[in-house]
């Protein structure tokens, strides 16, 4: 049994000869603290493009830093296995689909997900324009709420802010006429613990162009 108050990231095996692991499997709430939220339909801006040809360019208002520069689909799809977690993206494709939140966006947190009471909130997401600092706000179940004040590095340039570590490091970019730019981006990972007698119900990310989630 898995003390309760620790999360598992790995295991060693004895190293002996004579000793053969034939199967394992993790069970109970304490093998998975993680719940993929389903929130489609639920993004408000476009953060990542394509390189087919027949999607267009970028508008000079628009990508992921709102200047026409955007996260280049195919480099992100390591992401979608970065330990711990097995991260489902938002679709990115010539449709002009929407796949990520600014501005003051909300998530609600319903059924399956919100009961299994997850111990961290788990983001990825960047600063652009700079490092902005932003309040994410928690609902739970029993009406309160709490503030997670997080620093977020700019794309280009990554920091040392608590909370936050670099997900992926990208070698391009799409610009604006739809060509690519050889200018190294990133993409973060931020983690919070959430209280273990809550359960999450609600999140309104930062009001702020320059934070994306």
């Amino acid at each position: 049994e898995l003390p309760s108050d620790k999360q598992l990231l790995s295991i060693s095996f004895p190293n002996n000869p004579q000793l053969a692991l034939i199967s394992g499997k993790l069970v109970g709430s304490t093998a998975s603290p993680y719940a993929q939220v389903n929130v489609t339909g639920g993004y408000n801006m476009r953060a990542i493009y394509t390189l087919q040809t027949s999607e267009g360019t970028i508008p000079n208002s628009g990508g992921t830093d709102s200047g026409g520069q955007a996260y280049e689909g195919s480099q992100l799809d390591p992401i979608i296995s970065h330990s711990p977690i097995a991260w489902q993206l938002g679709v990115y494709d010539q449709n002009n689909q929407n796949n990520g939140w600014y501005n003051g966006a909300s998530l609600t947190v319903t059924g399956d997900k919100a009961s299994t009471s997850p111990r961290y909130l788990n983001l990825l997401g960047t600063g652009v324009n700079g490092s902005p600092t932003g309040n994410v706000t928690l609902t739970y179940s029993d009406g309160s709420t709490a503030t997670w004040t997080q620093s977020f590095s700019d794309w280009l340039t990554p920091g040392a802010f608590a909370g936050q570590s670099t997900a992926l490091t990208m070698p391009q970019r799409i610009k604006y006429d739809g060509t690519v730019d050889a200018t190294t981006v990133n993409l973060y990972g931020y983690v919070y613990e959430l209280p273990s007698d809550k359960t999450l119900v609600g999140v309104v990310f930062p009001n702020n162009p320059n934070l994306l989630v």
